[in-house]
């Protein structure tokens, strides 16, 4: 019931909010960042300024409440999506090309990708290679997220996102079997609080690999940020009160210490 409460609360604050403001409400961000509701008994005197982010609601019993908003948190992660958007999926992954190629150990094989250049398969004893090496792939292309229009909106319209960025390396060594040369996909996922390395290697088709980099160098970027379990965003609500009620109040609360102080000492003084 309490919480069947604090959401309608909720829902009253906001409509409170943009209609006496001139701002729009993205109905988007209600959905994607939960609120919830803190009723502090301790009270505060009304503030005198106009601020954004503080809201004056009052109860059925006219009881006033000051309400600050979470807004600072809301901007910090809108702020963040946006800086990633501008600089783009392929500029957040470049810094990969200077640093030393992925290599993952996968039982007999070893893979070693150097982005944006090759993707090799050999073997590995002592150390050294061994065998004949095989090219997976040659560096092509990669997804244009700008040319195939994903959009925010699209992206929130999506029900089967694909929450990775792909590259695509072809023109390997030729395949025995489909006489046609080896390729391979690099599909990057966000993985937060880890470097960059090869998660794993697939090959759905003869020939044909998948291989899957975790990396956090895109976790920032809307597209491609994991759902995750969003955490409530506090709205915090303290009753009101005028400069006089507050002396009073504090005078209440000292005279409260004072007593419990003595009640102390006299058991101290018993014991």
């Amino acid at each position: 019931m309490a919480e069947k409460v604090g959401v309608i609360f909720l829902i009253l604050l906001f409509i409170n909010i943009f209609r006496d403001s001139h701002s729009f409400l993205d109905v988007e961000e209600l959905r994607s960042i939960q609120y919830s509701l803190d009723l502090i008994n301790r009270p505060v005197i009304k503030s005198q300024e106009e601020l954004d982010n503080i809201l004056i609601l009052s109860s059925k019993h006219g009881q006033q409440y000051q309400c600050n908003l979470p807004q600072r948190e809301v901007e910090m992660q809108k702020e963040e999506e946006k800086l990633a958007t501008e600089i783009g999926i392929s500029e957040l992954l470049k810094p990969l090309a200077d640093l030393a190629c992925l290599v993952k150990n996968n039982g007999w094989w070893s893979y070693e990708l150097c982005y944006g250049k090759h993707i090799r398969q050999y073997h590995l004893e002592g150390g050294k290679s061994v065998g004949d090496e095989v090219v997976l792939g040659v560096y092509d292309s990669e997804y244009d997220w700008n040319e195939n229009n994903m959009s925010k909106d699209n992206l929130k319209n999506s029900k089967q996102l694909a929450r990775y960025h792909s590259q695509l390396y072809s023109n390997g060594t030729l395949c025995d079997l489909t006489r046609k040369p080896r390729q391979a996909e690099v599909q990057f996922m966000c993985e937060e609080g880890k470097g960059d390395y090869i998660y794993r290697i697939d090959e759905p088709q003869t020939c044909t690999y998948v291989v899957i980099v975790h990396t956090m160098r895109i976790c920032h970027h809307p597209y491609l940020k994991p759902p995750q379990k969003a955490k409530p965003l506090a709205v915090v609500c303290n009753p009101v009160l005028s400069q006089e009620q507050y002396e009073q109040y504090l005078a209440a609360e000292e005279g409260k210490s004072l007593a419990s102080l003595r009640k102390y000492r006299i058991i101290s003084c018993v014991l």
